[in-house]
């Protein structure tokens, strides 16, 4: 063969056809074998003006039976895998194969790609394996496909990225599906056993080694390890709050309780009614842009040198935001709005990056350009701007110092529509599962809060890490993996004074986009899906047949009694939530609230959204400690003194 043809057989195969179609160049030619056989960046073949891996083609081996696994057919004729499980050091991971299952609509599956570099996981799956992620050694991956388990080398796994930081080379897919990267079918070039260790300043995480670093108040630069603190909680109609309306009226601030919850609900009938599950989706819903939901405020530090900031804490919301200059469009707020060109820390993300990839929302208009996100809400309320990472520091509440958190993903918001009265905060703070959220950004995954009821107190604080509180075992229960990134939780039915309601469990159960029951920081008041609200609403009513209820005048809540007829809390019936594995009784200030008129009604309602979920509110959880224990999925709730 000539150089001149010989030179042919090496292509760039991300630039060629090679799918399973008969229009592709496999399908066109006559040799019914491909192969080929990605080498290290170290050890590849590059053209020195693009970079690019060269990729021999003509030489195909059959490799033994050992090393084969069967194709699957597919409808678009890519090069389908069944994928049965994922182990981790020889333990496999608690992952249904249903999770890598194509569905009867053709969603989903495992498929090999050569135009992706790093491996994406489904959601459910991914997490799963991040949470192994324990010590400071590398531990074995296998991929466990039919017939064949291939270990992924550590090189296949870590990369190292522009700080000389180990990064796990493995991102989440929200859409369902699998892909296997070419990164992770290179030979090898030898990652160190042995990884920064976990009690290091630097600390390894989804998208970057996040520095997370302690800054004592009367020094501004020594650097120490951290393995927990605690922030500041504010209620928002606390004097100490920047929302603070010295005006309002209790009636004015129990009607903003009820619109908030109202407002929250339509957020998550929203989330789950959203059909578009690609992340580039300009109605890719994940952050409530209303920021009337939500208690609880967060004071936090954002840009070097910082800037004080507060948004409002959200345990459902997967991207933290804030207004940000320039503004094309923004809605009041009660402190300057943020101006990142002052910032020396703050860092826009580009399209195909790692951090693009990684946060909820984000979109691309143009692949070769930044990293963009945009949230539309049905009330003409949305969020636009730039995906980007930035310094955020926390005051931690139990020590005389800072925490500064290096390297998070955070949207800057330059066109902003709030539809809501009155001065919004700035911006969210989100808590959820996903990966772009706080949370999960940080490597210390517990969190723990507890809320005082409002006449006891209007803060508290967050905790995370070592400071977490993770009560005892007979307080908890499981924490079950789902597609929305929320902390739902397994209600198997509610009963009261002792007598278990009429209500089947798998109301509270979770199918396709419908049902579920969720802890939610945002929403007031728990919300009862349909078929369990009408039990329930009867069940009370029997319960308190000696006395007839009244209407509401703040038109909120679907149950009152006339303080004034008798009516006492300590005649009321026990209400308990049996969560698998804990019951969980509601005590009389979680049950109810005293309304404008002064009558006693029941703090829970009805959702009336079509997806049928049940929320379980914060007025619920108020003098109740609840912990997250993110790696070993539990959530514990324990009453005490949260002030």
């Amino acid at each position: 063969m000539s150089k001149q043809k010989q030179a042919i057989t090496y292509l760039e195969l991300w630039d060629l056809g090679v799918r399973r179609e008969p229009s592709s160049l496999v399908g066109q030619i006559s040799y019914p074998h491909l192969s080929y056989c990605i080498s290290s960046k170290n050890n590849g073949i590059y053209n020195n003006s693009n970079e690019k891996i060269g990729l021999l083609l003509a030489v195909v081996t059959e490799t033994e039976a050992k090393t084969q696994t069967p194709w699957l057919s597919g409808e678009n004729g890519l090069y389908y895998l069944n994928l049965e499980g994922i182990s981790v050091d020889g333990a496999m991971l608690n992952v249904s194969s249903s999770v890598f299952n194509m569905t009867a609509g053709g969603e989903g599956g495992v498929f090999m790609y050569s135009a992706t570099t790093h491996t994406m996981l489904a959601f459910g799956a991914f997490s799963e394996l991040r949470s192994r992620f324990q010590a400071d050694k590398t531990p074995e991956i296998v991929l466990h496909f039919t017939g064949l388990e291939f270990p992924v080398s550590a090189d296949n796994t870590w990369a190292v990225n522009s700080h000389g930081h180990y990064c796990l080379a493995i991102l989440p897919s929200f859409a369902g599906f699998t892909i296997f990267g070419m990164y992770h079918y290179r030979t090898s070039t030898g990652i160190p056993a042995s990884l920064p260790t976990m009690a290091s300043t630097l600390i390894f995480s989804l998208v970057a080694l996040i520095s997370i670093i302690t800054v004592p108040s009367s020094m501004s630069s020594p650097k120490a390890s951290v393995k927990g603190f605690e922030v500041r909680l504010i209620h928002r109609d606390s004097p100490a709050s920047p929302l603070y309306n010295p005006r309002a009226t209790r009636a004015d601030l129990i009607k903003s309780s009820g619109r908030r919850t109202i407002a929250r609900q339509n957020y998550f009938n929203w989330l789950m009614s959203n059909k578009t599950w690609s992340r580039y989706s300009s109605s890719y819903v994940w952050a409530p842009i209303d920021q009337s939901p939500g208690d609880y405020i967060m004071r936090f530090k954002v840009g070097t040198p910082e800037v004080e900031t507060f948004g409002v804490f959200d345990t459902g919301s997967h991207l933290t935001w804030l207004q940000c200059e320039p503004c094309e469009q923004c809605f009041s707020q009660t402190i300057p709005i943020y101006n990142p060109a002052s910032s020396q820390s703050y860092e826009k993300a580009m399209c195909g990056s790692v951090v693009c990839n990684t946060a909820s929302g984000a979109r691309c208009p143009n692949p070769k350009g930044e990293c963009k996100y945009e949230i539309n809400y049905m009330d003409g309320s949305f969020t636009e701007g730039d995906v980007a990472t930035e310094t955020v520091t926390l005051e931690d509440d139990g020590l005389s110092g800072s925490i500064c958190l290096q390297n998070i993903i955070i949207g800057c918001g330059h066109s902003n529509v709030d539809t809501t009265a009155g001065y919004p905060a700035p911006g969210i703070v989100g808590l959820s599962r996903q990966p772009s959220s706080l949370v999960n950004q940080i490597p210390l995954h517990r969190v723990s809060y507890c809320i005082p009821s409002k006449d006891k107190g209007n803060h508290s604080s967050v905790r995370f890490g070592s400071a977490a509180v993770i009560t005892e075992e007979e307080t908890q229960t499981s924490l079950l993996s789902g597609q929305y990134g929320l902390y739902q939780l397994s209600l198997e039915g509610i009963s009261i004074d002792g007598t278990l309601l009429n209500i089947s469990r798998s109301v509270f159960d979770m199918t396709g986009d419908r049902g579920g029951v969720f802890m939610d920081s945002a929403t007031t008041f728990t919300l009862l899906a349909f078929d369990a609200f009408i039990e329930f609403k009867l069940g009370m009513m029997n319960a308190l047949s000696d006395f007839k209820p009244v209407t509401d005048v703040d038109r909120l809540f679907p149950l009152c009694y006339d303080y004034h007829s008798g009516f006492r809390l300590d005649i009321t019936p026990e209400i308990v939530f049996h969560f698998t594995g804990l019951d969980f009784p509601l005590g009389d200030e979680n049950t109810w609230i005293v309304n404008s008129e002064g009558n006693l009604c029941l703090a829970m309602g009805l959702n009336e959204g079509s997806s049928d979920y049940t929320i379980f509110g914060m007025y619920q959880q108020q003098n109740v400690n609840v912990g997250y224990d993110l790696d070993n999925n539990i959530v514990s709730l324990k009453y005490g003194d949260c002030e």
